[in-house]
Formats: C-alpha cells, sequence, structure tokens
C-alpha cells in the first residue's frame, strides 16, 4: 500500500498554562499535512482553524519523472506572394459582348433583310 500523506507537526509543542479566569492550556505548534501524490497541496491546522492550500504544476507524482518536450522554433511568416490579375476580369467579359453586337448590326447602307 503506498503512502498518500505525511503528517508533520511544525512549531513549540510545549504546553502553556493561560491566564485566564477559566485556566486551561494551550499549544502554539501546528498540524500539517502534505499530499505525496499531489505534490503542492498542503494543508495546516492550528487552534481550530485550518488553512489549505496548493502550490504546484498540476501533475500528479506517478513515480515517472515528467519532462515534456520543448515546442518546435517558431517559424517566420512567410513572404507575401505576387499578385496577378483576375483571370476572368470583367472588361474582358463587357468587350468581348460589344465585340458581338457589332457582328449583328448591319453596316450603315446594307440592308438587313438580304443577310
Amino acid at each position: 500500500m503506498e503512502v498518500s500523506w505525511l503528517f508533520k507537526t511544525a512549531g513549540d509543542t510545549q504546553q502553556y498554562t493561560l491566564n485566564s479566569k477559566e485556566g486551561g492550556t494551550t499549544v502554539y505548534s501546528a498540524n500539517v499535512v502534505k499530499s505525496i501524490r499531489w505534490p503542492g497541496a498542503t494543508t495546516v491546522f492550528q487552534n481550530g482553524k485550518w488553512l489549505s492550500i496548493y502550490i504546484g504544476n498540476g501533475v500528479k507524482a506517478t513515480g515517472i519523472c515528467f519532462m515534456p518536450i520543448a515546442p518546435q522554433e517558431i517559424k517566420d511568416d512567410p513572404e507575401d506572394q505576387e499578385e496577378h490579375p483576375e483571370p476572368n476580369p470583367k472588361d474582358a467579359l463587357e468587350k468581348l459582348e460589344s465585340d458581338t453586337d457589332a457582328e449583328k448590326k448591319p453596316e450603315e447602307g446594307e440592308n438587313p433583310e438580304s443577310q
């Protein structure tokens, strides 16, 4: 069975007598619980108050060393390509239409019915 938690007492563990009407004792040490499975997860408890904090890299400890490979070098943007004229421009279509209209119209002095 794998151990997942580490328990530790930190600080002064000696009991001190309180100078109040009720009397009693107090201890100024804190109990610390650390996660071995999730490095960076810690909980601290002292005098009825507790605090949980996580400062880690978000990677579960598996016993295998986690070493991700570095990303590839970022390359420069490619050069802009040279612009070429439109393969089917509007002007060519209009010119083509005007040429065909000229062929259909009879010239002056000709009889349109004789064609």
